[in-house]
């Protein structure tokens, strides 16, 4: 019964190393490039091209988290709803995109990180298909159901 125990805890904590190798790196990036103004600089650069869709510039800044970071979004659509308000336009986006998306890069990290897969860039290029898709999407509902 204990050689169970202490096989399983091994493999655990194999698992668990795995993933922190891949996962570590990951938010440790997203972290200094959220505080040195990385994807703020890439959304203010993108602004004037959205602008002309009709999509505001803060609401990029939660679509360049999002596939990185829950949290580091999550925080960046609460500055969009704090300027432009709740019910705002940019509100209203930044929420859908927030329940549309999905934090690509950590979940293939946390799945993928510890094993070997050749399939692993395929996996990722279809998950980012999938987040410009969320984000598409959740642009076109709002311009359907709530434009102003």
């Amino acid at each position: 019964m204990f050689s169970a125990f202490t096989d399983g805890a091994e493999r655990g904590l194999k698992t668990a190393y795995g993933m922190a190798k891949a996962l570590i790196p990951l938010l440790a990036f997203v972290t200094m490039a959220r505080r040195a103004g990385v994807f703020d600089l890439i959304a203010s650069l993108l602004a004037p091209l959205f602008s002309r869709f009709g999509i505001p510039g803060d609401v990029l800044t939660v679509f360049l988290l999002r596939p990185f970071s829950g949290s580091a979004a999550l925080a960046a659509a609460e500055d969009a709803v704090t300027v432009h308000g709740p019910d705002s336009f940019a509100g209203r986006i930044a929420a859908t995109a927030l329940a549309a998306g999905e934090t690509t890069f950590y979940v293939t990290g946390l799945y993928l990180g510890g094993k070997k897969n050749p399939y692993a860039g395929r996996v990722l290029f279809a998950a980012l298909i999938g987040d410009f898709a969320a984000a598409f999407g959740s642009v076109l509902w709002n311009l359907i159901f709530f434009s102003e």
